[in-house]
């Protein structure tokens, strides 16, 4: 079971969303977007709402999408050795 954000010290939120990022879109990906969200400032909440948010959508409807997307696209994030 997966632990609530608001429940999470400051580290494990940090690898916890490591982890998910790496398994979606592997440890490349997870680079890519670390670099491009530090690329210039920006307003995340807005952000996150702009590219993210469908008709008011809530953070909880977007995991419940994140969360069936996962499955079948699983297979499809690179693997890289470690």
């Amino acid at each position: 079971m997966i632990m609530e954000a608001t429940q999470m010290t400051d580290a494990e939120l940090k690898a916890t969303c490591f982890e998910a990022l790496t398994s979606l879109v592997g440890h490349v990906g997870m680079e890519r977007f670390i670099v491009m969200m530090n690329r210039e400032p920006r307003d995340y909440t807005k952000w996150r709402e702009t590219h993210f948010s469908e008709d008011g959508e809530t953070i909880e409807e977007l995991a419940e999408k994140i969360k069936a997307y996962r499955p079948r696209h699983a297979s499809k994030a690179p693997v890289l050795a470690q």
